[in-house]
């Protein structure tokens, strides 16, 4: 059976606020520009979110800098085969071709029930029903769902795909046998709504790093420290 172990989860809170910044990037337009004219966040998190899942955010960065570089938009993604897009992306790329199909499944799924790719109307929806309409889009992990509810759509929900779980679970956090779905609901129900953006947050930012030795997350920092003086030095 699941469970959160409470007093872990605080100590590993503290832990997070003492090595994380004080600014942590949430959203995909923090790592990305859209790639739909006109923009639409929930479509452009929802695809961040799914090269996110069982990867790490510097995985995910590049993939969307390869289709940006490869691809005219987000319906040119939606018609490209999975062998394709697994070409751009790197076939090494965790779980590229089972990936990649699920991001034509859900894209085309939301082209079959939207006849267009626009999510932007679950901004103003009830957040249980947005994220019910998420996660029965064929290809959409709960992961996915739970993602794009909290980050784009500002609900209340914890993501956590197996990558996640394997990793709160080495620092005693969840305890218990269970799926990444079921401990997620657990810490749903342990993680004040308040807090969730900026504790899930922190927990991408130190688990990119546990995986990667090269973040791609210090890349932007570093270029946008560099931007910033150089628009100092310009004014």
């Amino acid at each position: 059976m699941s469970q959160v172990d409470d007093k872990h989860l605080e100590v590993f809170i503290t832990l997070l606020n003492k090595s994380c910044p004080d600014k942590i990037r949430y959203s995909a337009l923090d790592f990305a520009p859209n790639m739909l004219a006109p923009s639409d966040p929930v479509i452009h998190e929802l695809v961040f979110s799914l090269f996110l899942w069982e990867a790490s955010l510097s995985h995910a960065i590049k993939a969307m800098d390869a289709i940006r570089t490869n691809l005219a938009d987000y319906n040119e993604l939606r018609v490209c085969f999975p062998d394709e897009l697994a070409a751009i992306i790197g076939t090494r790329y965790p779980n590229a071709h089972e990936r990649c199909e699920r991001i034509a499944a859900a894209l085309n799924a939301v082209f079959q029930r939207e006849q267009s790719l626009k999510l932007i109307h679950l901004l103003d929806a009830p957040k249980r029903d947005a994220r019910q309409y998420l996660s029965t889009l064929d290809g959409v992990p709960d992961f996915v769902a739970a993602r794009v509810t909290l980050i784009a759509l500002g609900g209340h929900a914890f993501p956590l795909d197996g990558l996640l779980m394997k990793y709160l679970a080495q620092q005693g956090v969840l305890l218990g046998a269970g799926t990444a779905t079921q401990h997620m609901g657990k810490l749903e129900r342990a993680v004040r709504a308040t807090e969730s953006r900026r504790i899930y947050g922190m927990i991408e930012y130190w688990a990119d790093r546990k995986r990667n030795t090269c973040s791609t997350i210090d890349e932007l920092d570093r270029d946008t420290k560099a931007n910033a003086a150089s628009d100092e030095d310009c004014s």
